[in-house]
């Protein structure tokens, strides 16, 4: 095939991909609401309590955890980060918050302003029906918690 008929028809398959996918999410900003945020967790019978447009009051598993919404635009966000403090542990090295950050690749560890070890996860999402990708998150991030949690129990349990 003649190479400029071979850059010709790869360059109409580009604009015309292009301007398909620019018809099909024509509209639709994206991200995901907070409101969307709440109905993954109802679906999953976990209590979610919207605080206000960008942040959910959450629970599950026991554990209870904030969700704010980053990255937004009208009332969409594209990241989402699920935090959770552990006052009760206030005095927790960090040396043991390092320890957790280098061994675990879900949940960042930190101490907040009081000493009181917090961990955190962001969550991406991209378009309104990522609902999905949203729960998968939730899940890794519900992992996290748990095992932090534990981690945080082994600590005491030592001193």
């Amino acid at each position: 095939m003649n190479r400029n008929v071979f850059l010709f028809l790869a360059a109409m398959a580009a604009f015309f991909g292009e301007a398909v996918a620019q018809e099909a999410g024509a509209g639709a900003e994206p991200g995901m609401t907070i409101e969307e945020a709440a109905a993954v967790f109802e679906e999953q019978s976990f209590t979610a309590e919207i605080v206000d447009a960008y942040a959910l009051a959450a629970e599950a598993w026991s554990h209870r955890f904030l969700v704010e919404g980053f990255n937004c635009g009208e009332a969409r966000c594209t990241e989402f980060v699920f935090s959770a403090a552990f006052d009760d542990a206030a005095g927790f090295s960090l040396e043991r918050i390092n320890q957790w950050n280098l061994q675990e690749p879900a949940g960042r560890a930190f101490l907040n302003a009081e000493g009181a070890p917090m961990i955190d996860h962001v969550v991406s999402v991209g378009a309104p029906d990522d609902a999905d990708v949203f729960y998968e998150g939730l899940l890794l991030w519900l992992e996290a918690l748990e095992d932090f949690s534990a981690y945080l129990d082994e600590g005491e349990a030592a001193s």
